[in-house]
């Protein structure tokens, strides 16, 4: 009975040993997946299409922690470029596999889709402001 003991400890151990697999690298935290600049395609004022004819507006967007992302809005009106307008923290929230919401304090103002395209939904000076921007 002893050598069967014997036997079996080292096939026990022999077998139970797991497997060293490659395993994969987590996923980028989600502020790392959106940081980036995004071009406006699409602007709205009230319901009404505004022309980009000459007129250059990009988000750019940093990440700040792992939920967190700071964003700056960069404007270009013919040759002429404005200041930068610092939009502050925005807050990250999952919404499954369709991307992310971005809130300001408690505030929706937006999302992320899974294309990269930045929809931005705001009321500035009592008008309704919607913009569309995809990653560069």
């Amino acid at each position: 009975m002893k050598k069967f003991f014997v036997l079996l400890i080292p096939a026990g151990l022999l077998f139970s040993c797991v497997k060293w697999e490659e395993s994969k690298p987590p996923a980028p935290d989600p502020a790392a997946q959106i940081a980036g600049n995004y071009k406006v395609t699409t602007l709205e004022i009230d319901g009404k299409n505004v022309p980009l004819k000459d007129a250059g507006i990009c988000f750019e967007l940093d990440r700040f922690s792992a939920q967190i992302v700071t964003g700056r809005m960069k404007v270009t009106l013919g040759d002429d470029r404005e200041p930068d307008e610092i939009l502050g923290k925005l807050h990250l929230s999952s919404t499954g596999s369709s991307g992310f919401d971005l809130y300001e304090h408690t505030k929706k103002i937006g999302s992320i889709d899974e294309a990269s395209t930045l929809l931005i939904s705001v009321l500035f000076k009592g008008k309704a402001i919607q913009i569309a921007a995809l990653k560069d």
